[in-house]
C-alpha cells in the first residue's frame, strides 16, 4: 500500500531528483509508493522530467541489449549482402537438378493441364475422379519416361524445352490418380530403364 506523502518528503523527492542522482522508480522505493506519484509531485511543481535517453546515461547502460555502452556483439550476424551465395557458398552442392528446373516450369505445368482437360480428370487406369464427397489427387504420368525424353532430345539446358518442344506431345501423358501412379515402374524418377544408351537420341 502507499505511503502518504508530506510536504516536507514531496520536496526532498524534488530536490533528489534535481541533483540527477535519482529516477523515478528509485524515489518511489526509497518512500515506498508508486513512481506515477513522484512524476505527480514533479508535474505538479512544474519541474521537468529526464527522457528516457538521460536516464539511460545515468545508469551507463545500452538501451537495446542493456550491455555497457561502447561494446560491440561479437557474433552479431552479417548483413545479408555480405554473405556468401551460389558457387561461393560452402554448402553449394550443384544447384537444383535439370529434370527439377523442367518440371517446376510453365510448359510443364501447362502440359500437365493439358493431359488433366485431355483425359477429363479421370484416372485411366482404375476410372476414379473427384466429385462431391470424395477428393482424388491427380498426377500427369509421361508414357515414355522423362528422364528419357531428355536423353533422346538431347536436353542440357531449360531454356531448350520452352515453347512448343516435342517433350510436351499431349499423345505421350495420360491422367493417373496418386495410387495408380505409384504402382507404375517409372513413378517418383525411379525409372525402370537404368541405362539409356540403347536409346536413339533425337536431335
Amino acid at each position: 500500500m502507499a505511503v502518504k506523502l508530506t510536504k516536507s518528503q514531496k520536496d526532498e523527492i524534488c530536490e533528489k531528483y534535481l541533483s540527477g542522482n535519482y529516477t523515478l522508480a528509485s524515489l518511489g522505493r526509497e518512500y515506498k509508493t508508486v513512481y506515477l506519484n513522484i512524476r505527480k509531485i514533479l508535474i505538479n511543481r512544474n519541474i521537468p522530467l529526464k527522457s528516457l535517453k538521460d536516464a539511460v546515461k545515468l545508469s551507463q547502460f545500452s538501451l537495446k541489449r542493456g550491455k555497457p555502452k561502447g561494446t560491440k556483439d561479437k557474433n552479431k550476424r552479417k548483413p545479408r549482402t555480405c554473405q556468401k551465395r551460389g558457387t561461393d557458398h560452402g554448402n553449394w552442392k550443384g544447384g537444383s537438378k535439370l529434370a527439377t528446373l523442367i518440371r517446376n516450369s510453365k510448359e510443364c505445368r501447362n502440359w500437365r493441364k493439358n493431359v488433366y482437360e485431355k483425359d477429363n480428370y479421370t484416372c485411366q487406369n482404375c476410372g476414379t475422379r473427384s466429385c462431391k464427397n470424395i477428393q482424388v489427387t491427380l498426377n500427369a504420368d509421361h508414357i515414355i519416361p522423362f528422364k528419357q525424353l531428355l536423353y533422346m532430345y538431347n536436353i542440357t539446358d531449360v531454356k531448350q524445352v520452352y515453347g512448343n518442344h516435342p517433350i510436351w506431345d499431349l499423345d505421350n501423358g495420360k491422367t493417373l490418380c496418386q495410387k495408380c501412379h505409384r504402382k507404375t515402374p517409372t513413378y517418383g524418377g525411379k525409372t525402370a530403364y537404368k541405362d539409356f544408351s540403347t536409346c536413339q537420341k533425337i536431335i
